[in-house]
């Protein structure tokens, strides 16, 4: 447990400085990562699970838990509201379908052995993440860049569910940093009111 979010900020924010975060992470986001496994071992099976305590302190991202079923239908409902093509509306059910196969497995809820991430988890998290942000600064691109990570992993001769990790994770990171940062000055505005009264 940390204890404060000026910690959790300075943590989450040397996790962003990662390679995985920030060097291939308009990549990534583009679909053009040559090689998604390149941090798929270290940094994001190291970085999710630290991630994933501040989130869950601070965030609070896998709130509410949406279904599988229904986490597939607000994807691709915003995919296409968002104007993507059809055949990238096929690669982004291509990888929702591989996803719900892992979900509704025997193995459900286990991490793949070479990230060590439960896809499900991370998924989740970005997009409630991204829906937060999004509703707050009026600005739906951020949920567009999730499902252009899924995209991604197909159109970029992808497909397996490592490489949906890989392209999820750097999105991931950057929305926790900036709604830890979003929260902190919320408390020093509320502090500096509190100062005055």
């Amino acid at each position: 447990m940390l204890n404060n979010i000026d910690e959790a900020i300075a943590i989450a924010q040397a996790l962003n400085e990662t390679p995985a975060v920030t060097g291939d992470a308009a990549d990534i986001a583009a679909g053009i990562l040559t090689d998604a496994h390149k941090y798929t071992r270290t940094l994001i099976r190291e970085g999710f699970p630290t991630m994933q305590l501040i989130d869950d302190q601070f965030l609070h991202s896998n709130e509410p838990a949406i279904p599988m079923t229904r986490l597939i239908e607000l994807i691709q409902q915003h995919a296409a509201r968002a104007g993507f093509a059809p055949q990238q509306l096929a690669n982004i059910s291509q990888v929702l379908t591989s996803i719900l196969a892992l979900v509704n497995s025997p193995t459900a809820g286990v991490e793949n052995s070479e990230t060590m991430v439960n896809i499900y988890e991370i998924l989740l998290r970005t997009w409630n993440l991204a829906g937060v942000a999004a509703e707050r600064r009026n600005e739906p691109a951020l949920l567009t860049q999730v499902v252009q990570c899924l995209e991604g992993n197909v159109s970029d001769a992808g497909g397996c569910l490592p490489g949906i990790v890989a392209r999820l994770y750097p999105a991931y990171a950057r929305l926790v940093n900036n709604e830890l940062r979003v929260q902190q000055q919320g408390r020093r505005r509320a502090t500096v009111r509190n100062t005055f009264v």
